[in-house]
């Protein structure tokens, strides 16, 4: 079975095969397509990269939530604490993929990767405020702090899920390497 990574690799070397093999005098597009090319395979290797973080974050996420309901406050902590660093990495991906897309004007990409900065953003401050609870918690703070930062995180959460974060293959579609 091909992963997703091999899979997005392979496309991204035989549209640079391709691309090299219409190289000289008979690339109708010049240098500076080859490039644009090159750029493109770039930034959905990029963005590969970043939903891998955003993945990894958000399992870390899910395991702190669950120490979290069992109690062990310091556990979740230190879990919430190691997500918010894993999203912090995906955001700083995704908004350097989006710098790299809009210099290409293709609009679906654009707002592929806008969805994903907007998307991750939301997902970090939710998990930040669940890092927040979780301190509460590890404190003896009053249960209405806790709380108040359950329902934080739960409304970020949700507001997170209107920007859908999608694969790669959905920016290589939208970037025309599909072909």
């Amino acid at each position: 079975m091909t992963t997703r990574r091999t899979a997005l690799t392979s496309l991204c070397i035989s549209i640079a095969s391709i691309a090299g093999c219409l190289g000289g005098d008979t690339n109708p597009f010049g240098d500076a397509a080859e490039g644009d090319l090159d750029d493109r395979s770039e930034a959905v290797s990029s963005y590969d990269d970043a939903v891998d973080d955003w993945n990894e974050a958000t399992e870390t996420r899910n395991r702190g939530i669950e120490t979290f309901n069992d109690e062990a406050y310091a556990e979740a902590a230190d879990a919430f604490e190691a997500a918010i660093d894993g999203y912090t990495d995906a955001d700083e991906t995704f908004t350097d993929v989006r710098e790299q897309v809009r210099e290409t004007g293709r609009d679906a990409a654009i707002a592929i990767c806008s969805d994903a900065v907007e998307n991750t953003r939301l997902q970090l401050e939710a998990t930040e405020a669940a890092y927040e609870g979780a301190i509460a918690g590890r404190d003896g703070e009053p249960a209405d702090t806790i709380n108040e930062s359950i329902r934080t995180f739960q409304d970020l959460v949700e507001e997170a899920e209107t920007y859908p974060l999608q694969d790669a293959n959905a920016l290589v579609n939208a970037l025309d390497l599909d072909q």
